[in-house]
């Protein structure tokens, strides 16, 4: 048995105790170390997820782009097919003899489609 000063036998319950706060603080250091890897995964995973956001997102804009394109060269052709129709309508109203000419004809389409 250990003695401390005095002669007690306190030497021998202190050295149980820090072999005892030894064996905790290392098992709080690995718990910390292994927190700490969780942390950088989380870490990296967070930041692969957040590019994957901003390439969806970019992707998106693009498409939104894309359909509005399209849909203003819809309308274009869309109103070009019409114009054509009213011009084809215009010059057979005045081919078939309706005795005015083909401006005036033009502009009553004009004005019946409006």
């Amino acid at each position: 048995m250990m003695r401390g000063a005095g002669g007690h036998e306190g030497a021998h319950v202190a050295l149980g105790e820090v072999e005892h706060t030894s064996r905790v603080l290392a098992d709080l250091r690995r718990r910390m170390e292994d927190q700490h890897r969780r942390l950088e995964q989380a870490e990296r995973d967070c930041e692969m997820r957040r590019m994957e956001l901003v390439r969806a997102s970019q992707a998106r804009e693009t498409l939104e782009r894309l359909s509005e394109r399209r849909e203003a060269e819809h309308l274009r052709a869309e109103t070009a097919r019409e114009q054509r129709e009213l011009n084809e309508a215009a010059i057979n109203r005045h081919r078939a003899g309706g005795g005015t000419d083909l401006t005036a004809s033009l502009a009553q389409d004009l004005d019946s489609v409006a």
